[in-house]
């Protein structure tokens, strides 16, 4: 079966560490990487030793497949990730299935195509992005940043119940794709959002399709990646949703109404965080890359504040500060959504299978059909 051979070979797993996991023979599993037949109760410990069910072999799709490897190539460490990532390249392949007409959506790209993935690089790619999309708006906080990207930009945004990974890009088949894990705090997502946006953008530089995974936490944090890659889109990010413009406002107007002078201190970058809807580990680090604080003054005040406080928040509500606004993220594209309901209505596809594919309830779809009819 070519489909177990090449869901084995993309575990990143040896032909001994498979011959140990499974327990057959080496010279079995070696066979079966060569593209050999095997017995059904081979298949069942090749399933065992990947931790999934035998029938999910059958149901990664060719498209699936080249999915993941997009993802593995461009994040080949990222061995904790895989079994999301492998969920997400099916629910991938699923769209492109099915919803076709949807797809050819990337000439917002062509206004970003970066020299390098530099940190300069991406100051100016997020400054362009506000003036393209925000009406040269270099101040205003981006609260309604997922909708932008769903609705205008056209990217399939989807939330997605994996606690592999933070969050997910790729572009494949004429469409560009973000996935992010659920958070309860939302500026940790709404950062991981624009992190993935940097990715997309800089994909011109890889190639058509490009695709990149990041790991359970592993952005918004004060440690830096040593990946070119990451570091771009971490800037993007930053300068995307803390626009230099805009902080240095902010930061005025607040050591006016404070009445602060000197070094920056918790405070101000606690009213930061929550003005342009981002943790205080991203904003702190802004301000760092802005030598606005030295280096290593974002971690020191970090730890300060988890020692003297339990936390940023705590501290930011133990002072008052206005509370976060609400950030909205949909977990489906409703325009993906739309076409299931009618591909169902037409007999074209079963309400189970548009279930699966989009990764809702029965009853969430018939809801939303509901809402939709009224």
């Amino acid at each position: 079966m070519q489909g177990v051979k090449e869901r084995l070979l993309l575990s990143g797993m040896t032909s001994r560490e498979l011959s140990k996991k499974s327990g057959l023979s080496i010279e079995r599993v070696e066979a079966v990487l060569g593209g050999g037949d095997l017995s059904l109760a081979e298949l069942s410990a090749f399933a065992s030793a990947l931790g999934i069910k035998a029938s999910e072999f059958a149901k990664h799709s060719d498209q699936a497949t080249r999915t993941e490897m997009l993802f593995r190539q461009s994040t080949p460490k990222a061995g904790r990730s895989w079994e999301s990532v492998r969920r997400i390249s099916d629910q991938l392949s699923s769209c492109l299935d099915f919803a076709t007409p949807l797809f050819h959506k990337l000439q917002w790209l062509e206004s970003f195509r970066p020299e390098a993935e530099t940190h300069e690089e991406a100051e100016l790619l997020a400054d362009r992005f506000r003036a393209l999309h925000y009406r040269e708006d270099l101040v205003s906080p981006l609260f309604g940043l997922p909708k932008l990207v769903s609705e205008e930009l056209g990217v399939l945004l989807f939330v997605v119940p994996e606690q592999g990974i933070e969050g997910a890009s790729a572009i494949v088949g004429g469409r560009a794709f973000i996935f992010l894990s659920p958070r309860t705090f939302k500026p940790r997502m709404l950062f991981t959002l624009a992190h993935e946006l940097g990715h997309l953008v800089a994909g011109h530089l890889r190639g058509n399709e490009v695709a990149c995974v990041d790991e359970a936490d592993s952005l918004g944090t004060l440690s830096r990646s040593r990946a070119k890659s990451e570091l771009f889109a971490d800037a993007f990010a930053s300068a995307l949703l803390l626009p230099a413009k805009g902080v240095g406002i902010a930061l005025s107007k607040l050591r006016a109404i404070l009445k602060t002078s000197g070094n920056l201190g918790d405070i101000e970058i606690l009213y930061l965080s929550r003005i342009f809807g981002v943790s205080f580990e991203v904003a702190a680090r802004r301000c760092e890359d802005l030598q606005l604080l030295p280096a290593g003054g974002a971690r020191s005040l970090y730890e300060w504040l988890v020692k003297e406080h339990v936390s940023p928040e705590r501290r930011a509500d133990a002072l008052g500060l206005p509370p976060r606004p609400d950030i909205e993220f949909r977990n489906v594209p409703t325009e993906l959504i739309d076409v299931a309901i009618e591909k169902v209505r037409r007999g074209e596809l079963s309400i189970g299978k548009a279930s699966s594919m989009l990764r809702m309830t029965i009853p969430q779809l018939y809801d939303y059909n509901s809402n939709t009819l009224h």
